[in-house]
């Protein structure tokens, strides 16, 4: 696709780019640089899951305990 079919999408398509590698690697970086060229939404999920493990650990809810992260999660909200 080329950029102006990129933002002549119908709302009902979605476009959904998913970036692997290893930490320190630049996929961040790279995302934010395709999403800003291409008018997409840039959704860090490394950051929302870094944020949610961090809520757990200062409510001092063990990482493990999956019945609580349920629970937890089900009350969490995360604004973009």
């Amino acid at each position: 696709m080329t950029d102006c079919s990129l933002r002549n999408l119908d709302l009902a398509h979605k476009v959904i780019v998913a970036i692997d590698g290893p930490a320190g690697a630049g996929k961040s970086t790279v995302a934010r640089h395709l999403a800003r060229h291409f008018g997409l939404l840039n959704l860090e999920t490394g950051a929302m899951y870094r944020a949610f493990a961090f809520k757990a650990l200062r409510t001092g809810l063990p990482l493990d305990e999956s019945a609580g992260l349920e629970s937890l999660a089900a009350e969490t909200s995360i604004r973009l």
